[in-house]
């Protein structure tokens, strides 16, 4: 069972049901089942309160039930083809992504002005052995 209560980010429910039965399939339990729920910040940051007491959102969060449980979220007991429930929040999966770029981006541009600065460095060295050997020229030549 699939479920959009997020309306920020478009999500091809059907696709993602394909991908999840396919999956199962791969997996070879094609007869279990998962709920999976996309929403917004404040739900993700609601739900992480009350299975983590986590008071803050997050990207996914994934549980089980114990036996015999009922999930508040699916609505489903616990039974033995139920594998448990995923809770993806796209804002926050979007603002990590984000972030991240950033951070590559940033190490990027370092990894660069660190090159820079090595390639200046070797012309100075080059530029110090050019003199040396001219001055070691001059000298031969008065000599």
């Amino acid at each position: 069972m699939i479920k959009n209560s997020q309306r920020t980010y478009p999500i091809d429910v059907d696709l993602t049901r394909k991908h999840i039965l396919k999956i199962l399939d791969i997996l070879q339990v094609p007869d279990f089942s998962v709920y999976l729920l996309f929403c917004s910040d404040a739900k993700m940051r609601s739900i992480n309160k009350n299975l983590r007491l986590k008071s803050k959102s997050t990207d996914i969060l994934s549980y089980a039930l114990p036996d015999g449980a009922h999930d508040p979220l699916s609505g489903v007991k616990e039974g033995p083809t139920y594998l448990g429930t995923l809770v993806v929040c796209p804002a926050f999966v979007e603002r990590q992504m984000l972030a991240d770029q950033e951070a590559h981006e940033v190490l990027l541009v370092a990894v660069l002005t660190c090159a820079c600065i090595v390639l200046v460095l070797l012309v100075l060295v080059l530029l110090v052995l050019v003199l040396l050997v001219l001055v070691l020229l001059v000298l031969v030549l008065c000599l």
